[in-house]
């Protein structure tokens, strides 16, 4: 009788903390429904335009001396391009982000639970946790959109440069070919050297036109394009670089109060009790599975010393999510400390840039002035100016786009993409976590 009344004790205690482990279940949210994907793409009205030069302004680009030093063609058959501008790309990828949306459909389901009344079960938790959590990804989805802008603006400006070099080439070969069949041989340079670089050159336009097929794409699903939409992109920006200097502890301060991903961490240590566990560990599973807590193994401690009313794993989540958060804190300070560091150096690199062009554009204008005068018998060393004169431009251009992209990184870390954007499509500029009425 003895045993058996142990034994009766012992299932009594170990359904008793099941029960107390279980807490409050959440009750089934509704499926999402997930939206459709042309809905946002819909809103951007098409705008056509031929392509043309994309300037890059660094007439207020100093000498590389004078800086200030840092705190510490696309489809060419294609009979049109659309036309896109920068803050398009960013807000339309931010509002169609997949990720968010589906977070913010199970947001706004759990909003309709809490709506008339008392919130239970972790509803309203894990409702400011989803909302948080959508514009971390609104913010990424902005970020890879707009890298994809920039890049795709130096492939264009990159196939335009190779062009001029085919061309400079071909006026190379014209006069190789011309001297040959005047029984005369130029001794500047070696024909089958030029067919070599033409060769290269032409490889080099090969990559850049798949790059920009693959720019485009990127694009196109960033942006919710349905895939039967073809027509190229031309990416639109303001290149005008300008050295602005960055007062890093307010760009810290700025980025430490306005990641979502840091608010999230902050919300659920800040409100976690014993009746929100699963809603809390529901949500750090999404964020990173290993962080969803595990049943509690049954022990002999545990069922002589149980937890009321699941306080001690509580206190413990509780203490993870603060770890977590702190190790969070010091990852984004140092990802701002970084992209302000390399937009100075950025600025640097585009200062040489713009001094390797003006010297050689200073070099072909003697030469053609020599040329002049000696009556084309510069043609070969003029040719090879060019081509020089013609690599800096490029490597100004690709030094421009280092430099706004070393910006978007900054902006990206600070978790200020998606809340730049004005359009009613993304979320507003200040936080606001959780609406309880359902969005229309």
């Amino acid at each position: 009788m003895a045993r058996y009344a142990r034994n009766h004790r012992l299932l009594a205690c170990l359904a008793l903390l099941a029960w107390l482990q279980a807490g409050c279940a959440a009750r089934p949210a509704a499926s999402p429904s997930v939206p459709r994907t042309t809905t946002v793409s819909e809103q951007l009205e098409p705008r056509w335009v031929e392509p043309g030069e994309i300037p890059a302004d660094v007439s207020q680009v100093g000498a590389f001396d004078a800086l200030d030093r840092p705190p510490t063609l696309a489809d060419k058959t294609s009979p049109r391009y659309r036309a896109l501008a920068e803050e398009d790309t960013q807000c339309v990828a931010a509002a169609h982000a997949p990720a968010a949306n589906l977070l913010e459909s199970q947001r706004r389901s759990l909003a309709k639970n809490c709506v008339g009344q008392r919130p239970n079960c972790g509803d309203a938790l894990r409702g400011e946790a989803l909302a948080l959590a959508a514009q971390d990804e609104r913010n990424r989805a902005a970020g890879a959109a707009l890298k994809a802008h920039f890049l795709l603006m130096e492939a264009h400006a990159g196939q335009a440069t190779l062009e001029d070099n085919v061309k400079v080439l071909d006026y190379l070969l014209a006069g190789a070919a011309e001297l040959k069949s005047q029984g005369m041989r130029p001794d500047a340079i070696e024909p089958g050297s030029l067919n070599r670089q033409r060769l290269e050159l032409l490889d080099k336009r090969s990559q850049l036109d798949l790059s920009v097929a693959q720019l485009n794409a990127q694009l196109r699903e960033r942006l919710g394009i349905p895939p039967d939409q073809t027509d190229p992109f031309w990416p639109e920006a303001d290149l005008t670089v300008v050295a602005v200097p960055i007062d890093l502890d307010l760009a810290i301060h700025e980025g430490l109060s306005g990641r979502a991903d840091l608010a999230m961490l902050e919300l659920l240590a800040r409100k976690l009790s014993s009746d929100s566990l699963s809603a809390a560990d529901a949500v750090l599973s999404a964020v990173n599975p290993a962080l969803a807590a595990s049943a509690p193994k049954v022990t002999f401690a545990s069922l002589l010393f149980p937890c009321r009313s699941g306080q001690c794993e509580a206190t413990t989540r509780r203490r993870q999510l603060r770890d977590l958060h702190a190790e969070r804190k010091l990852q984004v300070e140092r990802e701002i400390r970084l992209a302000v560091q390399t937009i100075g150096i950025r600025m640097e690199q585009v200062a040489l840039a713009k001094e390797q062009v003006l010297a050689w554009n200073e070099r072909v204008m003697q030469i053609q002035s020599q040329q002049d005068a000696a009556g084309g018998a510069k043609r070969f060393e003029l040719g090879a100016a060019k081509l020089s004169q013609q690599k800096a431009e490029s490597d100004l251009m690709h030094q421009v786009i280092a430099w706004k992209l070393a910006q978007l990184d900054l902006r990206q870390a600070q978790g200020k993409l998606a809340r730049e954007c004005p359009s009613a499509n993304c979320l507003p500029k200040k936080l606001s976590p959780l609406i309880l009425s359902p969005a229309p």
